[in-house]
């Protein structure tokens, strides 16, 4: 019912959690480094989120209970998270032996995004990928 367009803009908010949230790259990179150490979590949560309580596949309705694990990102060694809504992609990754992190937008939702996050990282990280 709630389309993605009032008049001739986008609302987001139609998306629900995934147009939940505006930002930029600085913003995701920042993100990404807490994602990768964990100083505003306990030791508990650390654990927790690596963990999935569910092995359901993604559906209607999802699974009541999950970790944010269930939501992962994984490129060989690199680990983080993604997101899109109409036409946009973002992509945040850290690699837990180097710590480096990688993040990158695209404003197209069938860009390649991944594939060049991959021969970056297979670049600068080799054997990473």
């Amino acid at each position: 019912e709630p389309a993605m367009t009032e008049g001739n803009e986008l609302n987001p908010d139609k998306a629900w959690a995934a147009g939940g949230l505006v930002t930029t790259i600085t913003d995701m990179s920042k993100w990404c480094q807490e994602l990768r150490d964990c100083t505003l979590i306990s030791p508990a949560m650390k654990t927790a989120r690596f963990t999935r309580y569910s092995e359901m596949a993604f559906g209607q309705p999802p699974p009541s209970t999950f970790g944010y694990g269930y939501f992962s990102l994984s490129l060989g060694r690199w680990w983080g998270h993604d997101g899109s809504v109409a036409g946009y992609l973002t992509g945040a990754l850290f690699d837990p032996v180097s710590g480096a992190t990688l993040c990158a937008a695209s404003t197209q939702s069938g860009s390649p995004m991944y594939e060049v996050m991959k021969n970056i990282a297979m670049h600068l990280y080799p054997g990473s990928i």
